[in-house]
């Protein structure tokens, strides 16, 4: 087995789930290495047709629960918030002010550095504050990102360089209906706000978050039923690949 072409070998190995794997890791120092590659990870990605659909967090939610139940984490699973999912790591924040990365599969997580401001206390779980949180994957720097806060201070982080980068201010106003976290799509991370103009009449706007250029723009809601009027308590989702 050892002396497989490694075209051969990734072939076969491509198809396998990602348990099995960490299995046929205690194979031999190559098989290890080969199956721990960047190139063998984007390609086991690649088949697998892992697409960045973190909208769906009642099945993320139930990975979570019955791969890291029986870990001996520092908080209980109950006390954090699903934020997101990509390419099998999973983003989870807690009331404790804490944010981490993790692989369900491979149970290992990282705890993300708290943010660099005082002014952002509270991560989702607790009813002082509602800052609004998202998590993706940047092809274009081969990097995964945070991005959390409040109107009054936003801030990013990479996995890379592991802290927190201010982006300053939001012109947006945010809430907690129905839920602080972003919806990935196309490379970038979506949520419902509205326009401090309107904040009588509660209508809202699309806010895009670029996870490459790390750029924030407003996007057109689309041509809706006036009977059905979108609002801070309506929600985003995807089909089929679409927000």
């Amino acid at each position: 087995m050892e002396k497989l072409v490694p075209d051969i070998l990734e072939s076969i190995l491509v198809r396998l789930d990602v348990k099995d794997l960490i299995r046929y890791k205690n194979v031999s120092k190559l098989w290890r290495s080969f199956i721990s590659s960047n190139r063998f990870v984007k390609a086991h990605l690649k088949h697998s047709g892992n697409n960045d659909r973190n909208n769906n967090n009642f099945g993320v939610r139930r990975i979570v629960k019955s791969e890291f139940d029986s870990y001996n984490w520092y908080y209980s699973i109950k006390k954090y918030n699903i934020v997101g999912s990509s390419n099998g790591l999973v983003c989870i924040s807690s009331s404790h002010a804490r944010v981490l990365v993790g692989n369900p599969s491979t149970r290992e997580f990282k705890i993300l550095p708290k943010p660099r401001k005082t002014d952002i206390e509270d991560i989702p779980g607790s009813y002082d504050s509602y800052p609004f949180l998202g998590f993706g994957y940047d092809s274009f720097s081969d990097d995964y990102k945070v991005v959390l806060g409040k109107p009054e201070s936003v801030q990013v982080l990479s996995l890379k360089t592991n802290y927190w980068r201010s982006l300053g201010k939001l012109e947006y106003l945010y809430y907690h209906f129905p839920t602080f976290v972003g919806i990935l799509c196309n490379g970038a991370i979506h949520w419902l706000m509205q326009e401090p103009k309107d904040i009588d009449t509660l209508k809202c706007v699309i806010v895009s978050f670029d996870l490459s250029t790390e750029k924030i723009k407003e996007i057109p809601l689309p041509e809706y039923d006036e009977r059905f009027e979108v609002t801070l308590l309506s929600n985003l989702g995807i089909i089929d690949e679409c927000l």
